[in-house]
C-alpha cells in the first residue's frame, strides 16, 4: 500500500482563483508576536529583599507606570503588566537606578496547558504536531503514557503547551477539530526524601524509601508502611494520602487561577484548618455540617411557629363579628287559614310590596294600542274663527 509522503512546514492554502498563496479572509498571523504578562525582573548581583519597597515602585513607576502586580521572589521581582505596551517597556529596561538588571518573561505563568485525544494522531510524531500546531499557538506537545504488562505504551492523547494564558476551546490537527481540556498537573513529589513541593535535584534532606524505611535497593518493601508525609500507615506515593490530596488541590487553583504555588497553596491552608484533613474532605464536610445546621434550626424553629399561629387563630376566635348592613323589609305574616279564598287570590293578584308586578302590568297596559272594545265614541265639532275645521274628539 503507498504511504502518502510528508510535507514539512503548514500547505500553502489556495485563494479563490486557484493560486497557491494566502486566502483574502486571511485573519491569523503567525508572526505577531504575543507580548507575556508576567515578567522576572532579576539583578545581575543580588536580590531585591533587603531593598525598600517604596524605592522599587518609585523606580518601576517611572519606566511603565501602574502595574497589576509587583511582588518578591527568590529570583527577583515578579511584575504583572497591564497591558501590551507595558509589557515592551517594561522589557526594555536595563537599570533600576543604578542597578543592572535584566527582564524576563517568567517561564510558567505565560503559558497554559490543555489535554487533547485523536488516536489518529499516533501515527504522526510530536515534533510534526507542534509544526503543525505553530500557528494556533502551540510550542510543545508531550504525549501521555500509560504501563501496561510493565512496559510504557503511548495512549492518544497528548499534552499541548500553549504560548498563552488561556486554552482555547478547540485546536485543528489537520482536518480534525479536537476539544481542548484544562491539564491539571500531579503534585511534585521528591524521590528522594518523598516530600512534596520540590524535586530531587533540589533536595538536602535525608534520603527515605516511600515504605517510611532507609533505602533497601534490590530489597522489596516489608509492612507495615508509614507515610513519611502524613504519619499514616500507607506508602508514600499513595493517592489516598491527605498530603496527596491538598498538594492535588494547590495544583487545581493554581493552574485555574494561574497563582504562584504559594499563594494557591495559602488559599487551600486557609480553606483546611484541621491538620490531617485534605481540601476536599474538608469542603465535603462543610456542606454536611451546613445541612444538619439547617435541619437543627428548622427542628426548633417548628415548635414555635406551630405556637404562633395557634395564638393567632384563637384571637380572630374572640373577637365579635358586627351584624352584615343590609336593607331588610318587614312583610305581614298573614296565617292563610283565617282569609276566604277570594281574598287569597286577589292577595295573590296584588302587587308584591317591591313592586315588580305591577310595574309589569302597567308596562303590559302601555304596551297595548287602540280602542277599547265595546266603548262608543263622542264626537264633538269645534269651530274656528277664521276656517271651520271639524275635529273629532273622543271622550273617554
Amino acid at each position: 500500500m503507498a504511504t502518502l509522503e510528508k510535507q514539512k512546514g503548514t500547505p500553502t492554502p489556495l485563494n479563490e482563483g486557484g493560486v497557491s498563496g494566502a486566502p483574502k479572509n486571511a485573519t491569523m498571523n503567525p508572526e505577531k508576536r504575543i507580548l507575556p504578562r508576567f515578567w522576572i525582573v532579576k539583578k545581575e548581583e543580588g536580590d531585591f529583599f533587603k531593598d525598600s519597597p517604596f524605592a522599587i515602585y518609585q523606580q518601576l513607576f517611572g519606566f511603565v507606570g501602574e502595574t497589576k502586580m509587583i511582588r518578591k521572589i527568590k529570583e527577583g521581582l515578579l511584575v504583572e503588566t497591564a497591558s501590551a505596551a507595558q509589557a515592551s517597556r517594561l522589557e526594555s529596561i536595563k537599570k533600576l537606578g543604578q542597578t543592572p538588571v535584566t527582564v524576563t518573561p517568567h517561564d510558567k505563568l505565560n503559558q497554559s496547558r490543555g489535554v487533547i485525544t485523536c488516536r489518529d494522531l499516533l501515527n504522526c510524531t510530536v515534533e510534526e504536531i507542534v509544526e503543525g500546531m505553530s500557528s494556533q499557538n502551540v510550542i510543545e506537545a508531550r504525549r501521555i503514557k500509560t504501563r501496561r504488562n510493565g512496559t510504557l505504551e503511548d495512549t492518544a492523547s497528548l499534552i499541548l503547551t500553549f504560548n498563552k494564558l488561556t486554552i482555547p476551546q478547540k485546536v485543528k490537527a489537520g482536518f480534525h477539530s479536537l476539544p481542548v481540556r484544562l491539564y491539571i498537573p500531579d503534585p511534585i513529589r521528591c524521590f528522594k526524601c518523598q516530600a512534596f513541593g520540590h524535586t530531587t535535584l533540589r533536595c538536602n534532606n535525608a534520603a527515605v524509601c516511600a515504605c517510611g524505611k532507609q533505602p533497601h535497593e534490590d530489597v522489596p518493601c516489608n509492612t507495615p508502611f508509614t507515610c513519611v508525609n502524613c504519619k499514616g500507615d500507607h506508602s508514600s506515593r499513595s493517592k489516598n494520602c491527605p498530603t496527596y490530596k491538598t498538594e492535588k488541590a494547590i495544583q487545581e487553583i493554581k493552574t485555574r487561577e494561574n497563582l504562584p504555588y504559594h499563594e494557591a497553596k495559602k488559599k487551600v491552608v486557609i480553606a483546611t484548618p484541621a491538620q490531617g484533613v485534605s481540601y476536599a474532605e474538608t469542603t465535603t464536610s462543610t456542606a454536611k455540617q451546613s445541612a444538619g445546621l439547617y435541619k437543627e434550626v428548622a427542628s426548633q424553629l417548628l415548635p414555635l411557629v406551630k405556637e404562633i399561629v395557634q395564638r393567632e387563630l384563637e384571637a380572630l376566635r374572640s373577637v365579635v363579628m358586627p351584624p352584615p348592613r343590609s336593607r331588610m323589609i318587614e312583610t305581614p305574616v298573614v296565617e292563610l287559614k283565617s282569609v276566604p279564598i277570594e281574598k287569597r287570590k286577589q292577595s295573590d293578584r296584588t302587587p308584591s310590596p317591591l313592586g315588580e308586578e305591577s310595574d309589569s302590568s302597567q308596562s303590559s297596559q302601555k304596551g297595548k294600542r287602540g280602542w277599547p272594545k265595546g266603548k262608543p265614541r263622542k264626537i264633538h265639532k269645534v269651530q274656528d274663527t277664521d276656517v271651520d275645521v271639524n275635529i273629532d274628539v273622543v271622550d273617554q
